[in-house]
């Protein structure tokens, strides 16, 4: 029996876009579309001016542009009512996968809407915490606790 399934990758990040844009996996195209922080740039390209700010509270909006399949950003049928049956990517059909206290609510909205969230750290960071931080996340309708350390400045893989 063959399934037909699609997997698709997107970034949602308070990073700077234009960073993210120069690793090694979005230069090999593996991204649909990265909703991240960005700047407008002059001419000789200096950035002047933040043109999208992206951040914990915002950032479940583009959750719902990839459900919909409204993925511009300037487009407001985000809002719009769509039948089940009319959504590209239901939220039961989405792993969500995180790494800092930023993602929660983005994985809290994938987990309450039946799909999957996996929150992730770095071990060696555990030797001498600043902080910690616990969370619940749920793998296959079971809920864990997740302990992690509090951190200031995470990379991106």
């Amino acid at each position: 029996m063959q399934i037909d399934v699609i997997v698709e990758h997107y970034i949602i990040s308070s990073g700077l876009k234009e960073m993210i844009e120069g690793t090694s996996d979005v230069k090999a195209r593996a991204f649909e579309k990265i909703y991240a922080s960005s700047f407008m740039f002059e001419d000789k390209g200096v950035p002047i001016w933040p043109a999208q700010a992206i951040n914990y509270t915002n950032n479940t909006q583009f959750l719902f542009r990839i459900e919909k399949g409204i993925f511009d950003f300037n487009e407001s049928g985000v809002n719009d009512y769509f039948s089940p049956e009319k959504l590209r990517v239901p939220f039961r059909n989405m792993e969500y996968i995180g790494e800092s206290d930023t993602d929660i609510p983005c994985m809290k909205l994938v987990n309450i809407n039946e799909g999957h969230s996996i929150g992730v750290y770095n071990i060696t960071l555990l030797i001498r915490p600043r902080s910690i931080r616990c969370c619940m996340i749920r793998v296959s309708n079971t809920w864990h606790l997740l302990i992690t350390p509090i951190v200031q400045n995470l990379m991106y893989l």
